[in-house]
């Protein structure tokens, strides 16, 4: 009996099972060291083989060809890499075959107060493919909008998540971190109740940035106030002074006149 496995070619395979042994000899290096023949359901006509440490460049097409004195058999897969497990693992039963993937790691998240104002969060995780979709939400379900940063492995391929939030609300509550592949339907995710202290520092940020928003506004007033003051000030002291010279003047020829009656008189 003899199960093959292979990609392109049938040789060099991905993993050879001939004669009741392994046959290292024609396997290919790539996969030397990384696969396990599982030989319990072969009365069965079962032949299952386990593949460990999977990454992106094991994505494409697989063959398996099962053959003994009776029946042959082949089979070909397409693989999609959708994140990071321990291993996956085929198994074929006459024409059935099942594929065990896994996702990345678990998100996680790290809530501190930041240099500024505010509240930063920052979710991390690794082992995701293809690229993955972040999400971020408050406790009250409402979307909270980040800066998400992805970078691929030059070894696996795979993608490794930085996201980070910035946020001023302090009646959000707390925050979840989502991450999800879109091969498959699940996704993993991270919360994160805002510690009180972290909540005092973004009231005291809030109220520093209120003080800063109205203090000029306020100065501004005042100025302007000050402003007008001194302006209506100094015009009516020049009306004042417009007035006194000929008020004076007006004095004078009234005193004429009375002298130059008196005399007459």
């Amino acid at each position: 009996m003899e199960v093959r496995w292979y990609r392109e070619q049938e040789s060099p395979a991905v993993h050879l099972y001939k004669g009741g042994r392994d046959v290292p000899e024609e396997q290919m290096r790539q996969y030397q060291g990384r696969t396990i023949f599982l030989t319990a359901g072969l009365t069965h006509s079962q032949a299952a083989l386990t593949v460990h440490n999977i990454t992106v460049f094991d994505n494409g097409t697989f063959h398996c060809k099962f053959k003994d004195d009776v029946v042959s058999e082949n089979t070909t897969l397409w693989l999609r890499v959708a994140g990071e497990g321990c291993h996956w693992e085929w198994l074929q039963r006459l024409e059935r075959l099942f594929l065990l993937i896994g996702l990345g790691s678990e998100p996680r998240m790290q809530v501190q107060a930041g240099r500024g104002e505010g509240i930063r969060a920052e979710c991390t995780s690794k082992g995701w493919y293809p690229e993955p979709q972040v999400e971020w939400r408050d406790f009250r379900g409402q979307a909270v909008s980040s800066m998400t940063n992805l970078t691929v492995s030059p070894t696996t391929g795979l993608f490794a998540v930085v996201s980070n939030v910035t946020v001023q609300d302090r009646d959000v509550g707390g925050l979840f971190c989502s991450i999800s592949s879109p091969l498959l339907q699940e996704r993993k995710e991270a919360k994160s109740q805002l510690p009180v202290s972290v909540l005092a520092q973004l009231s005291r940020g809030f109220l520093s940035v209120v003080w800063r928003t109205v203090l000029p506004v306020i100065l501004t007033v005042v100025g302007l106030v000050a402003t007008g003051a001194t302006c209506l000030f100094w015009k009516c002291q020049r009306d004042r002074n417009r007035v006194q010279p000929e008020e004076e003047k007006l004095c004078r020829e009234e005193e004429a006149c009375c002298q130059q009656h008196f005399t007459q008189s």
